[in-house]
């Protein structure tokens, strides 16, 4: 497909939340322990453990779990010798060119 000034068209981006974050937000729902007595902080540590030793099986089976598409609204709004400005998103970035066609 050949793009003039003016074109635009939807850039599909993939994004993973790193397992880090993941992890983190568990932790963060987790309870102070000295807010409970010991057998309901075992019972919340246990279901913690569990939930993230689900999540790391299901990300090990299909690294795409928790994956989601960003759609991204791409326009051209100039062409120049060995550049090209897109909006993306609203934002002017400059993609280089290696080749002048």
């Amino acid at each position: 497909m050949r793009y003039e000034v003016g074109s635009s068209f939807v850039l599909r981006v993939p994004l993973t939340v790193p397992d880090t974050e993941i992890l983190a937000a568990i932790q963060a729902t987790l309870p102070a322990a000295d807010t409970l007595d010991a057998a309901t902080a075992a019972a919340y540590r246990a279901a913690a453990e569990a939930a993230i030793t689900n999540f790391a099986a299901a990300r090990s089976a299909h690294p795409k779990v928790g994956q989601q598409i960003l759609n991204l609204p791409v326009s051209i709004q100039a062409i120049e010798p060995r550049r090209v400005i897109l909006l993306l998103n609203g934002q002017p970035h400059t993609l280089a060119v290696r080749f002048a066609y």
